[in-house]
């Protein structure tokens, strides 16, 4: 006998989504060997997250941070099997990263539209907090295109949610009602209560991208610190817009290589026009180290264009 008509509307949203999503869902074990402080036998550490499936060829898509300096990865499916897992590529600055698995026909996790997501919007968390395999939390889109600070760096875009997250559910999804993959759970704030934050999954979909293309996972790198500018419109326009002014250029990076500097004002990357900075950060993810840009920037009264290859996140190189 079918339990459906003793279930109101919101609870077949989430069962339905759950039951949808969930074979996709694994289960992250690290191990590190680290030195110890005294004695002759060095020390495990052993650590646990989430992830999930995004292709039937084994690719797993989880938190950067969860596999960060790992020497081992294992996998355990919902199937119960566990299988070694192997880092194909980081992505530090979106806290992305790209795993293989060895097995094929595995089931497979939709990928939805975060930028369409409203706040207010049912969201449900899967992942393993704290241990607790499969677990599932339902919340709403508190905010959209929140910034945090991380040991990694400063991320931007993030969607905010007060579905419950807790250590553990990193690189689990953040999914919509209809069991579409619409972030990549990543953060909370300790010590609050109902603020957890998820990686858009547009970035996801850059990554996969990016890999497909040229075999790097990593967005590529200016190593700036910008702000918003305002231009003004030119004599016989009726409007200005948005571009991106340079404050600090890192010493070694690919920006200071290329010739960028302070007080620099960036207007187009590849003859695409940069309307702000996190259209610029939106560009870059959509590139990966190692490729080559044209940056078109306003320098005093003049337009430059500085050809550069883009870095590797936080990687300087001094200049020959």
């Amino acid at each position: 006998m079918s339990d459906e008509p003793l279930l109101d509307a919101f609870s077949e949203a989430v069962t339905r989504a759950v039951h949808r999503v969930s074979p996709a869902v694994v289960r992250i074990a690290s191990r590190k060997e680290s030195t110890p402080f005294y004695g002759p036998w060095p020390s495990r550490r052993e650590g646990i997250g989430s992830g999930v499936i995004v292709s039937p060829e084994g690719l797993v898509v989880t938190n950067h941070h969860v596999v960060a300096g790992a020497e081992r990865l294992f996998a355990t499916l919902r199937d119960g099997r566990t299988l070694p897992a192997s880092v194909l590529g980081q992505d530090p600055a979106h806290d992305l990263a790209l795993l293989r698995l060895p097995a094929q026909a595995l089931p497979v996790a939709e990928l939805g539209d975060s930028e369409a997501l409203r706040v207010g919007q049912l969201v449900i968390a899967i992942g393993n907090p704290l241990g607790l395999e499969a677990t599932v939390t339902t919340g709403v889109v508190s905010a959209k295109g929140r910034t945090l600070q991380t040991p990694s760096g400063l991320m931007a875009d993030l969607i905010q949610t007060d579905a419950s997250i807790n250590p553990g559910n990193s690189g689990g999804p953040l999914v919509d009602a209809r069991g579409r993959v619409v972030g990549i759970n990543t953060a909370v704030i300790l010590g609050a209560q109902g603020i957890g934050f998820a990686v858009p999954v547009s970035a996801v979909r850059d990554l996969l991208a990016r890999h497909g293309r040229t075999g790097e996972a990593q967005s590529g790198w200016l190593g700036i610190h910008a702000v918003d500018q305002w231009l003004e419109a030119p004599a016989g326009q009726q409007e200005g817009r948005l571009a991106v002014l340079v404050l600090q250029v890192a010493l070694g990076s690919p920006a200071q290589r290329a010739g960028l500097q302070p007080l620099d004002v960036i207007v187009a990357i590849d003859g695409r026009p940069v309307e702000g900075l996190e259209a610029l950060r939106r560009e870059l993810g959509r590139r990966a180290a190692g490729e080559r840009v044209v940056l078109d920037v306003l320098r005093g009264d003049g337009t430059l264009r500085l050809p550069m290859v883009l870095g590797r996140y936080g990687e300087v190189r001094t200049a020959r």
